[in-house]
């Protein structure tokens, strides 16, 4: 019979003790890297050559809409007292049916202004500065931390309603984008949040825009001083003539939640959201 004697007692000790610490350490790194990097703007400066993105698209039965948005920076712009980082959206919206039936088929193309600033890591929007019934809102706060309730603006709610998503952070973590760490705020819906570029929903934080039918909204490109970095999917997005949609891209189902962000399996009379590895999600109400 083997026996262990006090000296190997204690070289397990040890090594167990050494493998507890090594694990603590490892876990301080990645803490320390999320908290204490440097802050990364939105925006750098008011001459940013960065380009953002987003699309935001529907079908219903029948017919499709999209609206296809390029926001670029062009120096600042001043309203209600304040300073903002002037942006430029380019629009196109194009609407039509898979059978051409029922919905009409259109393409326009539209300018605005949006102003954006920033305050203690706090990020301010103005929809349109050029009027003065425009509001600004809190996008995004990157003070907050894990358990927060992440900004849910009313440019995109209605003013009182309910929101399809609890916006708690759950996770805060650290992403390398274009030669910078920058923190990620994962919350327990689809979207994240990222330091230097907004949502993965959409610049302006579209976090809980919803529509009826099956729709999708996603951050598809992010661009720094003529790079794309981490949003990549489609950067080549020009403002066409062409009246058919985007050819749909390859996507698989991750997963599916309910309005609470909890995980739920495929059911009737049931609101849910499906959502696909590309960053798509769709509002499902099936009936039966």
């Amino acid at each position: 019979m083997q026996r262990h004697g006090p000296d190997s007692t204690f070289r397990a000790r040890l090594y167990l003790m050494a493998r507890i610490f090594l694990l603590l350490v490892l876990f301080y790194l990645q803490t320390a890297k999320a908290i204490g990097q440097a802050y990364v703007p939105i925006v750098s400066t008011a001459d940013s050559s960065d380009m953002w993105v987003d699309i935001h698209s529907c079908t219903d039965f029948d017919c499709w809409w999209a609206y296809r948005n390029i926001y670029t920076v062009e120096g600042t712009i001043s309203a209600g007292g304040s300073e903002y980082v002037k942006f430029i959206r380019n629009t196109e919206y194009e609407q039509g049916s898979d059978l051409g039936l029922w919905c009409t088929e259109s393409l326009s193309t539209s300018e605005a202004i949006v102003g954006i600033r920033e305050e203690n890591k706090r990020v301010f929007v103005l929809p349109n500065p050029t009027s003065e019934q425009s509001e600004e809102y809190l996008a995004y706060d990157f003070n907050l931390t894990v358990g927060d309730t992440v900004p849910d603006p009313y440019y995109y709610q209605s003013p009182g309603g309910l929101s399809d998503f609890d916006l708690i952070i759950h996770t805060i973590d650290s992403v390398f984008i274009s030669g910078t760490w920058r923190k990620r705020y994962q919350i327990n819906s689809f979207p994240d949040i990222i330091e230097g570029v907004g949502s993965s929903s959409g610049l302006l934080n579209p976090l809980n825009f919803a529509w009826s039918g099956a729709c999708a909204i996603s951050l598809n490109c992010y661009v720094e001083q003529g790079v794309s970095d981490y949003f990549t999917s489609n950067c080549e997005l020009p403002l066409s003539n062409s009246s058919s949609p985007a050819p749909p891209q390859s996507r698989e189902l991750q997963k599916i939640v309910d309005c609470m962000g909890r995980e739920r399996q495929a059911a009737p009379n049931t609101l849910l959201f499906y959502i696909y590895t590309n960053g798509e999600v769709e509002k499902v109400f099936r009936v039966e």
